[in-house]
């Protein structure tokens, strides 16, 4: 389908699906939408399948260092159920 700023409802909206699967290409897709997919990510830092939450921090790590201040703040100040997995986040490059 593409990449893009443009998909982020798309994949948004595939987040809820009830395959683990395309959660995590939904993910993976959001990581191509740059800082605007930022949003739809930050809650798959609760998502309880391992290989989704590591898709999505991977995503963000991706995202650049722009994008680190909201899960450093998540670290800080929570909210909980999103703090470890804001705690695996390091910029990629």
């Amino acid at each position: 389908m593409g990449f893009g700023a443009g998909l982020v409802d798309r994949y948004a909206w595939a987040l809820s699906h009830p395959s683990p699967h395309v959660r995590e290409q939904a993910a993976l897709g959001l990581q191509y939408c740059k800082e605007a997919g930022l949003p739809a990510l930050l809650p798959l830092l609760a998502e309880p399948e391992e290989v989704v939450r590591q898709r999505a921090v991977w995503a963000m790590a991706e995202l650049g260092e722009g994008t680190l201040p909201e899960p450093r703040r998540i670290r800080a100040a929570g909210p909980g159920r999103l703090r470890a997995g804001a705690a695996g986040i390091t910029v990629a490059w």
